[in-house]
């Protein structure tokens, strides 16, 4: 039942002696099955379910340990262990400031849609005039296809601008036709 539900005796208590620590990364699809299945939510399902990122489980870890360490006393008993950290490195994705305009509508400058991406630390690179590819962090799980680049950004540009583009818009219409 793991990422689904912990145990009473897996839990900590006042007389707690020793502490086993384990950052698991979850497969979420199969979290959230689990847990539906079974009729049971509970806070690990529902954070697992939306994915951790896989790639700060050592640094989550080593946080962890500081913090027991600095708020309870004892001592560290072992070394950490990563099995899997060559599995959990960022991927690259593209955006095309072409199909940003295709699909906002509007034409944001290049260096704006730099700034935008690089302040949400995707480590953006301008391939060519046309296309920036993103580097996206491990916890950033929700950003998986172009179009999820291009939500961020007119996240950030900001959807208020839109309104006033589309009422701009509207009222240059209405005069066109009268």
């Amino acid at each position: 039942m793991c990422g689904i539900k912990g145990g009473e005796n897996s839990g900590t208590h006042a007389d707690t002696k020793t502490i086993f620590l384990r950052v698991p990364v979850e497969v979420p699809a199969l979290i959230r099955r689990a847990s539906q299945a079974l009729s049971l939510r509970s806070d690990a399902s529902s954070i697992f379910e939306r994915a951790v990122d896989s790639g700060g489980t050592v640094r989550t870890l080593n946080r962890a340990v500081d913090l027991i360490l600095e708020l309870a006393g004892g001592e560290i008993a072992s070394t950490v262990y990563d099995l899997k950290n060559e599995e959990f490195e960022s991927w690259k994705l593209e955006l095309r400031l072409s199909r940003l305009k295709q699909i906002l509508g509007i034409e944001i400058p290049r260096q704006e849609v730099v700034e935008i991406l690089d302040c949400l630390n995707l480590n953006p690179k301008i391939n060519s005039g046309e296309i920036i590819i993103c580097f996206i962090p491990t916890y950033r799980n929700d950003l998986k296809i172009e179009e999820d680049l291009i939500e961020e950004v007119a996240r950030i540009y900001g959807y208020n601008k839109f309104l006033k583009l589309c009422q701009q818009e509207k009222f240059r219409l209405k005069n066109t036709l009268l």
